[in-house]
């Protein structure tokens, strides 16, 4: 039997190599289909920050009032909410900037579905003046609100500046030891060593000095009545800086006509 000729070893491995289409139309379609997502992505995430989607409608203010003005809050919140909507808005500035108010001791924000926020406010109370341009709250923050003029009617505190929330605390306790008395502080001080002097409503000046605060006190309630019952001349002031006893001062006599 004739043997059938031998093919040449080239022409055998060139029929034998396939090119890999498959394999490259795969990896363009993967590529494609990545790029589509990241314009997707892209096209997504700028219609979802985009101000006009799903904007905040409705802002609803809870605990204003007078030291709280709705609109002026509202002014001062516009610009941030003017670059936000409902999903990216920043919560944390929007706090700060309400913050910024001497008046506004916590902010709570919620968002409620679907264009609403619901800010709710707790308002600082002023309790006394500390200096001219300051007021302190009943916490003992220090509210910087420029000029304290308007509140004469609060006492005025004076102290050392890294003291304040002692001289806040002293002055509490000693005020309602005078209440309990049918009087008030009208202004109360403290010095760095801590001597303690006060003056009531009526003008009677109490000096307590450096130390025994409470014993001095105790004293003060003790005597006060007497000392007023006694249908003498005005007081004008009690210096307890003593072991065991006081000083009193009264207004000179009037003057008799000749």
């Amino acid at each position: 039997m004739a043997r059938r000729p031998r093919r040449p070893a080239g022409a055998r491995g060139r029929r034998g190599r396939r090119l890999p289409w498959c394999s490259l139309l795969t990896g363009l379609a993967l590529a494609a289909g990545l790029a589509l997502a990241g314009l997707g992505a892209w096209l997504a995430r700028g219609w979802l920050t985009d101000p006009a989607t799903l904007p905040i409608r409705r802002v609803v203010l809870q605990g204003t009032g007078p030291r709280l003005s709705a609109s002026e809050l509202r002014r001062q919140m516009a610009p941030v909410l003017a670059r936000a909507n409902f999903l990216t808005l920043d919560v944390d500035a929007l706090r700060r900037i309400l913050e910024t108010s001497p008046w506004v001791g916590a902010v709570n924000i919620r968002r409620q579905w679907p264009d609403t926020l619901v800010i709710a406010l707790q308002q600082r109370q002023a309790v006394a003046r500390w200096g001219r341009r300051a007021l302190v709250s009943r916490s003992g923050v220090l509210m910087q609100v420029g000029d304290n003029r308007g509140f004469d009617r609060l006492p005025l505190l004076q102290g050392p500046e890294d003291m304040r929330e002692l001289v806040l605390r002293r002055y509490a306790t000693y005020a309602r030891q005078v209440r309990g008395l049918g009087h008030y502080i009208l202004r109360f001080g403290m010095d760095r060593r801590h001597a303690v002097h006060f003056v009531l409503e009526n003008g009677v000046e109490v000096r307590l000095g450096r130390r025994d605060h409470a014993a001095r006190m105790a004293r003060l309630v003790h005597i006060f009545p007497r000392l007023v019952a006694d249908g003498g001349r005005p007081i004008r002031y009690i210096d307890l800086r003593y072991d065991n006893g006081l000083a009193v001062a009264r207004a000179p006599a009037p003057a008799q006509d000749s």
